[in-house]
C-alpha cells in the first residue's frame, strides 16, 4: 500500500478521404465529436463491481473541409493510493482511434 504517480499518454489519429468527404479508422467520424481517455483501477473490495474512475480527459476534435488527418494527444498523471491488490488500467472513447505507434501511447 502507498501512494503512487500513475500517468498515461494516448494518441488518437483519424484519416479522411477527401474525395469521398468521410473519414476512415474512426468508424464514421461524426459520430464522435470528443475523444475520451480515463483511468481506473480494479479491486474486488470496491463498489460497483470493483471499477473505480480515477482520471479522465475528453478532447473535442477540430474541424475543417479541407482536412485530410487529425491526431489529438490526451495527457493523465497524478498520485493515488493504491492498495496491494489494485490493477490499473486505460479506457478509451474510440479504441479504433488509438495511434498504432506504441511510441505515443503508454501508461506507467
Amino acid at each position: 500500500d502507498g501512494f503512487y504517480f500513475v500517468y498515461s499518454q494516448i494518441s488518437f489519429m483519424e484519416v479522411f478521404d477527401i474525395q469521398h468527404n468521410d473519414g476512415y479508422g474512426s468508424r464514421g467520424s461524426s459520430e464522435f465529436p470528443s475523444l475520451s481517455h480515463y483511468l481506473y483501477r480494479y479491486n474486488i473490495q470496491y463498489h460497483n463491481g470493483g471499477e473505480e474512475k480515477l482520471a479522465q480527459n475528453s478532447i473535442t476534435k477540430c474541424w475543417g473541409q479541407s482536412k485530410t488527418f487529425g491526431e489529438y494527444t490526451s495527457n493523465l498523471g497524478a498520485v493515488f493510493y493504491l492498495r496491494t491488490a489494485d490493477e490499473i488500467f486505460i479506457k478509451v472513447s474510440n479504441i479504433t482511434m488509438v495511434a498504432p505507434d506504441p511510441k505515443h501511447s503508454y501508461f506507467g
